[in-house]
């Protein structure tokens, strides 16, 4: 099947991996860096995620309210402080609220503030993009499902305020060291052997050139969806989430806190992820990249599908869900 999609894009590079339990991974790569290139990607190319970054900024807050820094359930105002600087509804918004897209906000920033703040630490263009909206009352009615990247962006923000280091540091730190993922990191891959987005118009794919500042969203959005890895390390974290709701990775993230993520809070989105009985997922796209991540609990399986641009979703969802069955070769 991974043959037989390749064949219908030509052009783009495909990665598809997997893995059974703490076994070894099975990992294919195909195309080009860049459609009409000759060098062909391999298995250790890191692509970008998209809102699986969301997984990870998910599990970053759990790992803080289970040491207290935090909770979930308390208003965001008190853990800034320029709390008092936001609207009543914003100061009332909390944490859970934000990670189960149930906060109300609107599901991005304002158009025109993605061009603003790209040449700034992306913790403090965060809190400026933010500062621009929080003084308004939040849009949305609260507990209804509305995506929201602006949620994720001030989740994270609430997080880096709290403990005075940045998100992306937090990231390292506390979620690549110690599972070594050692290829995580944030925009738009950039080592040559690694592929270009694709931007899609009408009629046609354009490559994105690695340095270009349109290769990805700005930094600041990066609690909603900057982040990129090897396809093995993207297998690796969704083992660590296997293992955490088996109560085997405690130094990763709690039994309790695993569970919790996936208890659905509307719909089928619970805190950073998406819940279909025993197969939790999310996919992630920044329109020039499309990655889709998928953990079943039945068979303690783990599989993941990324393409250097944003087309044939449905075909490539199909295969990475198919991927999971242990009689799939």
């Amino acid at each position: 099947m991974f043959a037989k999609l390749r064949a219908q894009r030509p052009g783009l590079a495909l990665g598809l991996g997997r893995v059974f339990g703490d076994g070894p991974a099975e990992i294919k790569v195909a195309g080009p860096l860049r459609q009409g290139g000759t060098e062909t990607v391999d298995a250790s190319a890191k692509w970008h995620i998209g809102s699986i970054t969301k997984t990870l900024t998910a599990v970053l807050v759990l790992q803080f309210a289970e040491r207290g820094v935090v909770d979930l359930e308390s208003s965001i105002g008190p853990y800034l402080p320029h709390g008092d600087d936001l609207h009543p509804s914003w100061q009332n918004l909390t944490l859970a609220a934000l990670l189960s897209h149930t906060s109300g906000l609107a599901a991005n920033p304002h158009r025109k503030q993605f061009p603003t703040w790209r040449d700034i630490a992306p913790e403090l263009g965060r809190r400026r993009i933010l500062q621009e909206l929080w003084d308004t009352n939040v849009p949305g009615r609260p507990e209804k499902f509305r995506y929201s990247n602006l949620g994720y962006m001030l989740a994270g923000h609430v997080i880096e305020t709290k403990l005075g280091i940045s998100w992306e540091d937090l990231i390292l730190s506390h979620i690549a060291k110690p599972l070594g993922l050692k290829s995580l990191g944030f925009g738009a891959p950039r080592n040559p052997t690694d592929p270009e987005g694709h931007r899609r118009s009408l009629f046609s794919l354009t490559p994105i050139e690695r340095d270009n500042p349109g290769a990805d969203n700005p930094p600041w959005l990066g609690p909603a969806g900057t982040i990129h890895m090897s396809i093995p390390d993207i297998l690796t974290f969704g083992q660590a989430m296997l293992r955490a709701t088996r109560g085997t990775a405690p130094e990763f993230l709690s039994k309790a806190s695993a569970e919790l993520m996936q208890q659905p809070k509307s719909g089928d989105y619970g805190l950073g992820v998406i819940v279909e009985g025993d197969i939790i997922w999310h996919n992630g796209s920044n329109t020039m990249w499309y990655a889709q991540l998928m953990m079943d609990h039945a068979n303690q399986s783990v599989a993941v599908v990324t393409q250097n641009a944003m087309t044939r979703v449905s075909k490539l969802d199909a295969l990475v869900r198919k991927s999971l069955l242990p009689s799939n070769s």
